[in-house]
């Protein structure tokens, strides 16, 4: 694909420069080109060379409009956005009458927003090419047909239709009088004023000829678009007749609707698309936000439908879910898809805003019922994001932005699950974007190290070995919760590099700890963003070589999310880790996906309970169960036993009774520093024991 050449043209050195960056945090699909005054852009818009102009409304004593008036003028089509300070909704309707094809305000606008217009701009200027190649087609075959010939005679009101005129609506001349009222009989009602006032305008002298697109009521009684072209004959300085042509337009309005809907509408469901949606939605807004409501709906599962059954029944399913969409609204609503797997419902005329999340919910529950698909019911999960009135903002863009925070909200929910936006998550999601951009820094600067906190022998209440977690100080001393980033490098892919670094360094923890006399095992973790590089194993063999450590000291934590990708490639890769030597552990184990039907099959060496079976012992007989059932199961199964968040002795004698291996928890440490852990050791607990001989470390509790 061709890189995309824009033109933007700002006489302020600042906006100039905040454009810029925008741009740049977008992908590199494109080459700037700027200018700081309105002739220097005006020239190099000229040129023709640029897809796509970004324009500053105010440049000096001219605007945008004299821009786009100018491109016009010189027969230059390059689509234009307008760039303003200033969101005014006179503006905004003047600039896109102008020929603009979208108007964004300066400081509301994000770095998404923008390169989501720049797209539909040189998508909207695609169709429109295409619908102008299709009406200059359209004329040149116009030339080769005979159109419909008329002739209307002022003085006696009789009309002539010729043959051609006749058959182009399956007409006979018994069907139609020869007479204006006989014209006008065939014309579909709407239409017949529009019509003969054009004529009678011509007549009147009002227009130098006629020409107007109406509907004609066909023989067989369908409606066919016809157009009409006359001018009037005068005699003595009297118009006398008029006489013209009709050409029957009908394909190439079904040309126009087609590419009409193809630029507004989703090829697939036949729903208004994301542009049609927000023209909609900044129409509500300014008939009043405080009646409006949007809903921003996500699919889960469909992609992994589209790989186990193919695009065409995830294709059905995604229209089932549109039809389900439809029938759940309330008359008024308009359902918009606007993303591969996101649809949107606009709800105006909102009358209990109180409800909303109700209705929410019972659209989520309709989408929600399987789909039966060659006779197999697919069920999809869906989450919803919610927002009111005005509580998002007052442009469109903000709103649609407001409801997909609270639909990311939404999707860290367990299952399907409906949320309503809430001003501090969106200021959660721009701190989110904030850290996100610091990754890379924090991980060339070294502002990430790893802390290490004890596994404990339950039996011989010695430190067995270490899990390696990853902390994040920023250099401006702030400490940023590992609750926080971790996620965030899931999502945002940065998750690989942190665990190549996590990598190298648990190796060298694990060599300083058998030069320090201590040769303990050192726990890492891995996401499956690591697991499935091919070169995965490789660069694990080349941190052990480069620590010169064996590989009988490491061990790797991994979720069973990973397994949702159980493929041959991930099991080549597991199997060739266990070769290696190093011991692969399932970390968290009963809070994700059930892994139960691989799990004799998975060169694992031990279980890892999560902390949230662990928190209600001994006294939740339910947690306890499970734990009993998880720990007898790794027993039949020949692996080890690791229960986390241990904080109390009661739990610990719970876990020592059922033959739980390894514990790990505040009881005995919190994660600690490199120093700190040496001295932990081997050390052995002993809970009798007088306070004064357990080692005094700072962050141990």
């Amino acid at each position: 694909m061709s890189r995309v050449r824009l033109l933007l043209v700002d006489d302020d050195p600042d906006d100039l420069f905040l454009a810029e960056e925008l741009l740049e945090e977008g992908p590199d699909d494109h080459d700037v080109a700027t200018a700081a005054t309105y002739q220097e852009g005006l020239r190099l818009a000229l040129s023709g060379i640029f897809d796509i102009c970004l324009v500053d409304h105010h440049l000096g004593a001219r605007t945008a409009l004299h821009f786009i008036a100018a491109l016009v003028d010189a027969g230059v089509r390059t689509p234009v956005i307008v760039l303003t300070g200033a969101g005014e909704l006179e503006t905004d309707l003047e600039v896109m009458e102008a020929g603009a094809v979208d108007y964004l305000v300066k400081g509301r606008t994000s770095a998404e927003v923008l390169h989501r217009a720049i797209r539909y701009a040189l998508r909207h200027d695609r169709t429109m090419a295409l619908l102008e190649r299709a009406r200059e087609r359209f004329a040149l075959a116009v030339r080769g047909s005979n159109d419909g010939l008329w002739d209307w005679d002022l003085d006696t009101d009789e009309v002539f239709y010729s043959d051609r005129w006749l058959t182009q609506l399956g007409h006979s001349r018994r069907d139609v009088p020869s007479t204006l009222d006989g014209w006008m009989g065939t014309i579909h009602p709407p239409d017949r004023a529009a019509v003969e006032h054009a004529l009678r305008l011509h007549v009147a002298g009002g227009a130098p000829h006629v020409e107007i697109e109406y509907r004609a009521q066909h023989h067989d009684g369908s409606l066919r678009w016809m157009m009409a072209r006359g001018v009037g004959v005068s005699h003595d300085g009297r118009p006398t007749r008029v006489v013209g042509s009709q050409t029957d337009i009908h394909r190439l309005k079904e040309v126009e609707q087609r590419l009409v809907a193809a630029a507004t509408h989703d090829s697939l469901t036949g729903l208004p698309n994301r542009s049609r949606l927000m023209v909609a939605l900044r129409r509500a807004i300014a008939d009043g936000a405080e009646s409006t409501a949007l809903m921003l709906v996500s699919l889960d599962r469909l992609r992994a439908l589209s790989v186990g059954m193919g695009t065409s029944p995830t294709d059905s399913v995604i229209q089932a879910v549109a039809d389900r969409i439809r029938g759940a609204v309330a008359p008024g609503d308009l359902v918009a898809r606007v993303g591969e797997h996101e649809f949107a419902v606009l709800c105006t005329n909102l009358r209990d805003r109180g409800g909303i999340a109700a209705r929410a919910e019972l659209l989520r529950r309709a989408i929600e019922l399987p789909v039966e698909i060659g006779r197999i019911p697919i069920q999809v999960r869906s989450h919803v994001g919610v927002v009111i009135g005005d509580s998002g903002g007052r442009e469109a863009e903000q709103v649609l932005s407001a409801a997909s925070v609270a639909l990311a909200v939404a999707r860290r929910m367990p299952g399907g699950a409906v949320s309503l936006f809430r001003e501090e998550e969106r200021r959660s999601a721009q701190e989110a974007v904030f850290l996100e951009g610091l990754m890379a820094r924090a991980i060339q600067n070294g502002e990430l190290r790893l802390e290490y906190q004890p596994i404990v022998d339950v039996r011989t209440r010695t430190v067995s070995s270490f899990e390696a977690l990853a902390r994040w100080r920023m250099d401006d001393g702030r400490e940023v919760s590992p609750a926080l980033f971790i996620p965030l490098a899931e999502q945002s892919g940065w998750i690989a590099d942190i665990g190549t670094w996590c990598l190298r360094e648990g190796c060298r923890a694990a060599r300083r700890f058998r030069d320090a006399g201590k040769p303990v095992m050192v726990s890492v973790n891995v996401s499956g963003h690591q697991l499935v590089k091919p070169d995965f194993r490789a660069e694990l063999a080349a941190a052990l070589a480069e620590a010169g450590v064996s590989p009988r000291l490491l061990k790797l934590e991994l979720t069973e999310s990973v397994f949702l990708d159980h493929t041959d490639d991930l099991m080549a890769t597991l199997r060739s880790i266990d070769e290696l030597g190093v011991e692969l552990v399932i970390d968290d184990f009963g809070t994700g996906y059930s892994c139960l039907a691989y799990l004799p099959t998975l060169p694992i060496g031990s279980l890892k309970i999560d902390r949230t079976f662990v928190r209600g012992l001994p006294e939740a007989g339910d947690q306890m169960a499970i734990v009993t059932a998880v720990a007898t199961l790794a027993k039949h199964l020949g692996l080890s036993v690791v229960a986390e968040g241990v904080e109390r002795e009661g739990q610990l004698d719970s876990l020592g009774a059922i033959d739980c291996d390894l514990v790990q928890g505040w009881m005995f440490s919190k994660a600690v520093p490199m120093r700190d852990a040496i001295s932990l050791a081997r050390f052995c607990y002993d809970l009798n024991q007088e306070p004064s001989s357990i080692p005094v470390l700072p962050n141990a509790s």
